[in-house]
């Protein structure tokens, strides 16, 4: 007997339904619908464990994106200082909007907002989500919920060519080194799998049962890092969605860098900056600088960006302070090519000189 407290998914359960458990490792076939239970048969066997994924074959389920529940777990990452929250199940813009409005709410416009796609309704509704989101995840799992299992690789890259356009981190989630739960090495499919989803240009890769129960959590994280670092290069995108004057400038800059062979020395406040470079896939290091510890660690999603704080560092004096951190570091070195830049006002990025050590 398996408890189904939410009244709304249980008026949507019709015979002939399949409901799927845990990312559908178990598939029970509704065979009668009563009043107060239902009966099903059971085509594939497994352990029902709590906390398990549900869903309907084929079905979204009604409700609010943003439960009761989602609220005083907003409350709660509010009062601890998240850097970001993730919005399970989102089906529109709308959705995203009515988040960023409790946030404000409660005081918290700087707490970025990761729009987790897993239906059907957000594939389809995928521009203006990424649009108003400050992130998207690749929720594979649940996304094979929805659609056929062979559609998956193609929607994943359709996302992530999405966030690309828009300028947007994606990251990429489920089941990338599920067999290291039980075993300490990946298989061969894995490392390819990795190795796409970091060709086709995601931000991050996010492991789930691999370090919250698996066995060999540690050698997932290194595994992990080893194919990624081993993996080619993403193609770029020339011409993004809705490109500011700044954006543009980010991409010459870009562009000026590895024509040049230079790094990329960088001043942000609020993180665009960082944003901006990012967006453009830059093929040199690119070390960006903030004053705001918070920013800097939101900045740690970025691909190809690498973020440092300092306290009293300003647009003025940060080249002087960074430079020699990097040096110490050993990231830069006399015969360097620097491209520093900065931007006079808030979310602008209009500065640049080149230095040479």
């Amino acid at each position: 007997m398996i408890s189904l407290p939410d009244k709304r998914t249980y008026n949507q359960i019709e015979e002939g339904d399949e409901i799927l458990l845990d990312d559908g490792k178990i598939t029970l076939l509704v065979d009668e619908v009563l009043a107060d239970k239902i009966k099903c048969l059971v085509l594939n066997d497994g352990i029902i464990k709590s906390r398990r994924t549900f869903a309907i074959k084929g079905k979204e389920v009604s409700g609010p994106a943003l439960t009761q529940k989602d609220i005083n777990d907003v409350k709660y990452a509010v009062s601890k200082g998240f850097d970001y929250v993730a919005l399970s199940f989102v089906r529109s813009i709308g959705d995203i909007e009515r988040l960023r409005k409790l946030l404000r709410e409660l005081g918290e416009e700087d707490m970025k907002i990761i729009a987790k796609i897993e239906t059907r309704s957000a594939v389809e509704k995928i521009d203006e989500i990424i649009s108003e989101a400050d992130a998207v995840l690749v929720a594979r799992g649940d996304l094979g919920m929805y659609f056929k299992l062979v559609e998956i690789p193609k929607i994943q890259e359709l996302i992530i060519k999405k966030a690309l356009a828009y300028g947007k981190p994606s990251i990429v989630a489920t089941q990338l080194l599920e067999s290291m739960v039980n075993n300490p090495i990946p298989t061969r499919s894995e490392v390819v799998d990795i190795m796409k989803a970091v060709e086709q240009g995601a931000d991050a890769l996010m492991l789930s049962n691999e370090t919250a129960i698996g066995k060999y959590p540690v050698e997932s994280v290194r595994w992990l890092r080893k194919i990624i670092e081993a993996s080619p290069p993403c193609e770029r995108v020339i011409e993004g969605v809705n490109e500011t004057i700044y954006d543009k400038f980010a991409k010459g800059i870009v562009l000026l860098a590895e024509s040049l062979g230079a790094k990329i020395v960088a001043f942000t406040r609020s993180g665009a900056t960082a944003r901006r470079l990012s967006r453009y896939r830059p093929r040199v290091p690119v070390y960006t600088v903030t004053n705001d510890k918070r920013v800097s660690r939101q900045l740690k999603i970025l691909r190809g960006i690498s973020s440092c704080y300092l306290e009293d560092a300003s647009p003025e004096n940060f080249w002087e302070k960074a430079s020699k951190i990097l040096e110490d570091k050993g990231e830069l070195s006399s015969g360097d090519i620097v491209i520093v830049i900065r931007g006079m006002r808030k979310e602008a990025t209009d500065l640049v000189r080149i230095e040479k050590l």
